[in-house]
């Protein structure tokens, strides 16, 4: 049996973040959904891997053709950059979220704030990780 490589390399980012949000409930002592809304914490782990990437992809430029590692560090610096783009955006739907429930919480947004940050930030975040690794394993990055 043969396991698919992109399957097995978003299994296991998969479990680690998924297993956060559990951790988070440990350490602040009772659970509640709003742990698990970890659109922030995909989308930095994104834009950390692009860095990394590029970083990569730049100390190995002596050992490649110029042309195919050229290629690879544009788009691994337009992967950091969008990364950039989405974290700000993210960063502001939780801002508004957050700041709704610090001034107390409103009824009937408890809907609003799950659509918003457990199924879009939490989406747009899982879709940049799933980007950077469908990219990585096609030698695109």
């Amino acid at each position: 049996m043969s396991l698919n490589p992109l399957a097995l390399s978003l299994l296991v980012p998969s479990i680690a973040v998924g297993s956060l949000g559990g951790i988070k409930s440990l350490v602040k002592a009772r659970f509640t959904w709003s742990r698990f809304y970890l659109g922030l914490e995909l989308t930095l782990l994104a834009l950390g891997n692009g860095l990394t990437n590029v970083v990569d992809r730049i100390r190995e430029w002596d050992g490649k053709s110029v042309d195919v590692l050229r290629g690879q560090v544009s788009n691994s610096i337009a992967f950091t950059v969008v990364s950039a783009g989405v974290l700000l955006i993210v960063m502001l739907i939780h801002q508004r979220f957050e700041r709704e429930e610090e001034e107390g919480p409103v009824p009937g947004r408890w809907m609003a704030r799950g659509f918003w940050l457990g199924f879009v930030c939490n989406g747009v975040g899982g879709v940049l990780i799933w980007m950077y690794v469908y990219f990585k394993l096609e030698g695109r990055l």
